[in-house]
C-alpha cells in the first residue's frame, strides 16, 4: 500500500517538474524579448500608451523604417573622436541575445539593413560580423530538460542545452581571425559585443581562459589556445550577468549560477581583457500599472531577474543592478530600451551606439597605453553575488566607471 500511494505523488512531482521547462524556454536570459507575445505586448504599450515614457509612435514597421533612414541622412555625421583607431583594429562579433535571430542584428523587422546595429558600427569603419543563429534554434536549450542536472538545477554552460551555442561563437571567431588580414599582418583579437544573454553568454564562451585543446588522432599532437590571445573585450548589452538571489529560481537551471561562480566579474581583466557593461534606463517597474503596459511588463520582468521589480529601473527587461557586472566599466544609458523595436532607442540606435564605444575605447587605450591590467573584478569571487544588490544604485551617473567591490 505504502508504494501504491506513493505514486500518485511521484505522479504529481514529475506533473509539477513538467512546468519547468516552459519558463526555462521562455525566460532562460531572463525574459528577452523574442518571442512574438512579448514583441506584440511591448510594441502595443510603448505605442498605445500615452504616459510610457517612448519614442515610438503609432506608424507602421516600413513608416518607421523610413523616418529612422531619413534621420540618417539629415543627423549623422560618422564620430571618429568616440571610438579611436585602436578600436577599429579589432573586428566586432555580435552574439545575438536568446531567442533572437542573427537577422535582428542585420535586417531588424525587415527595416532595411542600414537600420541595423551591424550597419551603424560599419558606417563607424569597423569590421563587423554576427553570430549565425536562427530563431528555431534556440529550442536546442530544452536538451538540458533531459538531463539530471536540469532537475538538480546544477546545469552548466558546457551541457546539452547551450554547448552549441557556445560552439558557434567559437567557430565565428576562428573564421573572422583566419581572414586574410591587410599586409599578411597576425589576426587581430575580437571584441565580443552580447546583447541580452549573448553577455554573460560571452563570459561563458571565454571560460577559464583556454579557448582551445585539442589533439590530433593521428599525430598525438596537442593544439592549445589561450582566449587572451583571442579576444580583446567584451561589451555586454542589456545583460543580465547575475542570477536573483536565493529563494528565487535560477532560470537557466544553474547555467548562470556556474558562470558567476567560476568566472566571475571581469574573471580576465589580469589578462588584458576590457570588460564593458551597458544599460539602460528607460522603464520603472511598477506593480499598479495597467495590463500590457511597459511599466507592468517590466515589472513582472525585473522580478524575475533580480527578485524585485516595483520601482526598480532598468531596459524594460533588464534591470539596472542585474546588468553592472563586479569590476566593468558600466555605462547607464538614459531613456535606452531593450530591444529594436523601438528603432530609435535602443542599443544599436544611430544616436547611441557612440556612447558605449566611447566607453571601450577608453578601457582599450587605458591597457594598452598605460600598461593598466585593471581590477581584479574580486568582488564577485569573494562575496555571493546576491550581496552585490544590496550596493548597487538603481540610478548612476551617465557613466558609473569602475564598481570595484569588496
Amino acid at each position: 500500500m505504502p508504494e501504491s500511494s506513493s505514486r500518485p505523488q511521484r505522479a504529481r512531482s514529475r506533473a509539477r517538474s513538467l512546468l519547468l521547462l516552459l519558463p526555462l524556454v521562455e525566460l532562460i536570459a531572463w525574459g528577452d524579448l523574442c518571442s512574438a507575445a512579448a514583441l506584440h505586448s511591448l510594441t502595443r504599450s510603448v505605442a498605445f500608451h500615452p504616459s510610457s515614457p517612448s519614442p515610438l509612435s503609432v506608424l507602421s514597421k516600413r513608416q518607421q523604417a523610413q523616418q529612422t533612414r531619413l534621420g540618417f541622412k539629415q543627423l549623422f555625421q560618422p564620430s571618429l573622436a568616440a571610438a579611436g583607431p585602436s578600436l577599429k583594429q579589432h573586428p566586432i562579433v555580435i552574439l545575438p541575445g536568446f531567442g533572437n535571430d542573427a537577422l535582428d542584428y542585420t535586417n531588424p523587422m525587415k527595416m532595411g539593413e542600414d537600420t541595423s546595429l551591424k550597419a551603424a558600427l560599419e558606417r563607424r569603419g569597423y569590421n563587423v560580423y554576427v553570430v549565425p543563429i536562427a530563431r528555431r534554434e534556440w529550442l536546442s536549450v530544452a536538451r538540458d530538460f533531459l538531463t539530471r542536472r536540469f532537475w538538480t538545477g546544477e546545469c552548466r554552460p558546457d551541457g546539452p542545452g547551450f554547448r552549441w551555442y557556445l560552439d558557434r561563437v567559437r567557430t565565428t571567431v576562428d573564421r573572422v581571425r583566419r581572414r586574410d588580414w591587410p599586409g599578411g599582418a597576425l589576426p587581430p583579437k575580437v571584441v565580443l559585443v552580447g546583447h541580452s544573454a549573448g553577455g554573460w553568454l560571452a563570459r561563458a564562451v571565454m571560460g577559464d581562459g583556454t579557448w582551445r585543446n585539442e589533439t590530433d588522432e593521428e599525430t598525438g599532437e596537442s593544439t592549445v589556445e589561450y582566449t587572451q590571445d583571442i579576444v580583446q573585450g567584451v561589451i555586454s548589452l542589456g545583460s543580465p550577468h547575475y542570477p536573483p538571489p536565493p529563494p528565487a529560481l535560477d532560470m537557466t537551471r544553474g547555467v548562470l549560477t556556474y558562470v558567476c561562480r567560476e568566472y566571475p566579474g571581469t574573471f580576465h581583466k589580469e589578462k588584458g581583457i576590457f570588460y564593458v557593461s551597458v544599460v539602460g534606463d528607460a522603464v520603472t517597474g511598477d506593480v499598479q500599472a495597467d495590463r500590457g503596459t511597459l511599466e507592468r511588463f517590466a515589472f513582472q520582468s525585473y522580478e524575475v531577474v533580480c527578485g524585485s521589480g516595483d520601482g526598480v529601473r532598468g531596459d524594460g527587461v533588464v534591470p539596472l543592478r542585474s546588468a553592472y557586472l563586479d569590476g566593468s566599466r558600466c555605462v547607464t544609458m538614459s531613456g535606452v530600451y531593450h530591444s529594436i523595436n523601438v528603432p530609435d532607442s535602443w542599443y544599436g540606435s544611430e544616436n547611441v551606439v557612440d556612447t558605449w564605444l566611447a566607453a571601450a575605447q577608453d578601457e582599450l587605450q587605458q591597457m594598452t597605453t598605460t600598461g593598466r591590467e585593471g581590477g581584479k573584478g574580486s568582488g564577485a569571487a569573494e562575496r555571493r553575488w546576491w550581496e552585490l544588490f544590496s550596493d548597487w544604485p538603481d540610478s548612476p551617473t551617465q557613466d558609473a566607471g569602475r564598481l570595484q567591490l569588496g
